[in-house]
C-alpha cells in the first residue's frame, strides 16, 4: 500500500478548472496504473469539496480518508503562465487542507510500501507540527518519498530540514537543489556533488533531479549516478504537472524494481505526455492504458 498525504484542491486555469494538488496528482497516476494507494487529504464543506467528493468517488478512491472541514474552504489555486508558458502559481491561505488531522493514522498497523509526502502541507507551525509527528509515528523501514516542489514564499529551511530527515527517496528540481546546498547544506558544490552531499548528509537512499529541457539525473546511495536526456514534446499545451507525473512513474519503477535506466526513461516518457494535456492529470483514463503499452511492464504480475 502506498500512502500519500497532502493538499488536495482545486486548480483554476485561465480558460478552465482542474482538481489538482501534487500529492492528489501522485496517487491518482499510481492508482490509475493500478497501484494500491491511500489518499489522506481535507477539503472544504463547500460546493468545490462537493465537486472533488463526486470525482473521488469515480475513481474509487476511499472516501473516508478524505476529512470535510466546517471551518475553512477548500484549497484553491489560481494557475496564469509568463511569457515563456511557464506556470505561476497564486496559492490560497489557511485552507482546509493546512488542517489534517493525522491522529486516527499514528502508528498505522497495515505495512505500507512507501508514503509520499511534500513542503505546502507543511506551511503552517501547526501544520508541520502534525506531519513530522505522524512519520515519526511510522515503522522506521518504511520507506518515505519527500517530493520537494517548493513555491514561491513557502521556503521555510526548517521544514527542508526535518522533512529531508525523514526521507529515503527525494525528488526535486535544479533550482532546488541550488537553494538546499546554499541555505541549509551551505556548500558551494556544484550539481553533482551537491547532490551526493545532500545525500550522505540525510541518508538519502535514491534522489532524483529533474532539469527541464536539460533533461533528469538519477543518483543512488550506491554512488551511482545515471542521467537522460528530455523528450521533445509536441506541441506542449501546459507543464502543470510534469513532476507530479514524473515522480509517480519514479515511485512505480523503485516499488516494481526496475532499473535505473528504465525509471528514467518511462518517468520522462509520460511526463512528456502530460505536457500535452491540459491540467495535470487525463480526464480519460484510457490514457493510462496507452502509457502502460509504452512501459512494456507486466502491470498485472
Amino acid at each position: 500500500m502506498i500512502f500519500v498525504i497532502g493538499e488536495l484542491l482545486v486548480d483554476i486555469f485561465p480558460d478552465y478548472k482542474r482538481i489538482g494538488g501534487a500529492p492528489f496528482n501522485f496517487a491518482y497516476h499510481l492508482k490509475n496504473f493500478g497501484m494500491p494507494v491511500r489518499f489522506l487529504s481535507r477539503i472544504g464543506q463547500d460546493a468545490y469539496g462537493e465537486e472533488i467528493l463526486s470525482m473521488l468517488a469515480r475513481n474509487q478512491f476511499n472516501a473516508s480518508d478524505i476529512q470535510k472541514d466546517p471551518d475553512h474552504p477548500t484549497g484553491q489555486v489560481l494557475v496564469s503562465f509568463d511569457g515563456a508558458g511557464n506556470p505561476e502559481f497564486d496559492i490560497m491561505p489557511d485552507v482546509a487542507y493546512d488542517y489534517i488531522d493525522f491522529s486516527p493514522y499514528q502508528s498505522m498497523e497495515a505495512s505500507l510500501d512507501m508514503v509520499y509526502f511534500g513542503t505546502l502541507i507543511q506551511r503552517s507551525a501547526d501544520g508541520f507540527s502534525r506531519v513530522q509527528a505522524f512519520l515519526d509515528s511510522l515503522d522506521s523501514e518504511t520507506p518515505c518519498f519527500y517530493d520537494v516542489n517548493l513555491r514561491q514564499g513557502l521556503r521555510q529551511p526548517k521544514v527542508i530540514n526535518y522533512s529531508l530527515k525523514k526521507a529515503d527517496i527525494v525528488k526535486l528540481n535544479e533550482e532546488e537543489l541550488e537553494y538546499i546546498s546554499r541555505e541549509i547544506i551551505q556548500t558551494d558544490e556544484k550539481t553533482e556533488a551537491a547532490a551526493f552531499s545532500m545525500m550522505a548528509q540525510y541518508n538519502i537512499q535514491v534522489l532524483s533531479l529533474t532539469r527541464g529541457h536539460e533533461g533528469s539525473e538519477l543518483f543512488l546511495s550506491s554512488h551511482d549516478h545515471f542521467s537522460v536526456s528530455a523528450t521533445d514534446v509536441e506541441p506542449i499545451v501546459d507543464t502543470v504537472g510534469a513532476g507530479d507525473a514524473y515522480a509517480a512513474v519514479l515511485a512505480l519503477g523503485h516499488l516494481r524494481g526496475w532499473p535505473p535506466e528504465k525509471i528514467l526513461s518511462n518517468a520522462t516518457m509520460f511526463s512528456a505526455s502530460i505536457c500535452r494535456i491540459e491540467g495535470a492529470v487525463p480526464e480519460n483514463i484510457t490514457f493510462y492504458q496507452h502509457m502502460k503499452n509504452m512501459i512494456e511492464d507486466d502491470f498485472n504480475g
